[in-house]
């Protein structure tokens, strides 16, 4: 699985962050420009993980809203081992430069729908989110310091069996996260949740289930609307393959 970002600070320069098959399995970071409609890799590419690297097909990888050319990403390093993020940087070059791997979770197992969400209106703040290998749904709040950071404890939001975890920041209010996921023992519903970050303290609040009853939505991105506050996009798929999307308000 990849993820690719756009850098909203230079023009015409993304980032793919991937699995590269043919070299162990590890998670690399690698620049690349537009010229036209042709995408092209002109830069070398930096490894994340020194071996197999877990982490998402959604949103693993993030541009810091506040500082250009900061991003941070979030995986799981050796498939088994602990949970990682790192704050890395890129520069009009197309040369990434990785922050130390800071701890945000340990592991006896694979977890899995890694997905992490910088605070649109305060400076240095994020959240991460994931299903641990236990199968409940977990959150930690994050500050950002440089190029490293530092976390609170970890929250439960949801200790049954959530998939297709995805979740965005409220533009407009400071601390608060939307949470999308496919709610498995309520037929299938999707659930929403919002989550509120109180300095490094994440606390949620009380679900709300949506969608068709038995059939799987199958979540691939939650989006705020950057001109209204409380008023959110989730697209996916529904159960048959069809495509899907739900408007959603706070």
């Amino acid at each position: 699985s990849a993820m690719i970002k756009f850098n909203p600070n230079r023009s015409d320069q993304f980032l793919v962050f991937y699995q590269d098959d043919g070299d162990s399995y590890k998670r690399k970071v690698v620049a690349g420009t537009i010229s036209g409609t042709t995408p092209s890799f002109p830069y070398s590419s930096i490894d994340v993980t020194t071996s197999y690297g877990n982490t998402s097909y959604r949103n693993c990888m993030e541009f810091d809203p506040f500082t250009a050319d900061k991003f941070l990403v979030f995986y799981q390093n050796n498939n088994s081992g602990p949970l990682e993020v790192r704050v890395c940087s890129v520069n009009s070059g197309g040369t990434i430069t990785l922050g130390t791997a800071v701890l945000a979770g340990s592991s006896s197992g694979t977890a899995s729908y890694f997905q992490i969400s910088l605070d649109k209106n305060t400076a240095n703040q994020f959240l991460i989110i994931w299903r641990d290998t236990a199968t409940s749904g977990s959150a930690r709040a994050g500050t950002i310091s440089g190029t490293t950071c530092t976390f609170g404890t970890t929250a439960i939001w949801d200790s049954a069996n959530p998939y297709y975890i995805v979740v965005a920041s409220e533009k407009g209010r400071a601390g608060k996260f939307l949470v999308a996921s496919y709610d498995q023992p309520n037929a299938g519903r999707t659930q929403l949740r919002v989550l509120t970050v109180t300095g490094t303290t994440v606390t949620a609040g009380t679900p709300t289930n949506i969608g068709h009853s038995g059939k799987a939505f199958m979540l691939s991105g939650v989006h705020n609307d950057p001109n209204a506050a409380g008023k959110f996009i989730f697209t996916g798929m529904l159960g048959g393959g069809a495509p899907y999307a739900h408007q959603a308000y706070i």
